[in-house]
């Protein structure tokens, strides 16, 4: 794996992971990160059938040098905790994660996406919130993607 820095340069048909950190400094409640899925992206869904296994291999963690996993040693995954994250949507605009309570600490949250269509697309940033109480969010950094032709169509 390496870091993509925006603009994010991607070929039609590549695949990319897609690693979400959230550092909550206090217990939450009803907790729903939600990252648009920008134009262009579609997020591969392990748990359909029409997922290859060779998706859900690329699924799996190797953070790279300079990735913020290095910064922490305490990191949750995705449904490995009994207060974590336990529920994820992958729709076709979003991907979304959702926790009933979680205690302070850091969780990784992460989805496979391939670039499917060609052109240059914006990435709105990712948000994090108390679904019944808006005021308590967070917000990650907006970027910009460029999809071009795949070695195969050139």
């Amino acid at each position: 794996w390496m870091l993509l820095n925006t603009p994010i340069e991607l070929r039609q048909g590549e695949r990319v992971r897609v690693d979400l950190f959230v550092s909550v400094p206090a217990a939450r409640n009803f907790v729903v990160v939600n990252d648009p899925v920008p134009g262009g992206l579609e997020p591969v869904n392990s748990d359909l059938a029409n997922a290859s296994s060779i998706d859900a291999q690329l699924g799996q963690y190797r953070p790279t040098k300079s990735s913020w996993w290095h910064q922490y040693n305490d990191w949750r995954h995705y449904g490995r905790w009994g207060w974590s994250f336990y529920h994820r949507e992958l729709r076709h605009d979003s991907a979304r994660f959702f926790s009933d309570y979680l205690p302070a600490g850091n969780y990784h949250l992460s989805y496979v996406a391939q670039a499917v269509a060609r052109g240059q697309f914006a990435s709105a940033p990712v948000k994090a919130e108390e679904m019944y109480d808006a005021d308590i969010f967070g917000i990650g950094k907006p970027s910009r993607l460029i999809i071009t032709k795949s070695d195969s169509d050139k």
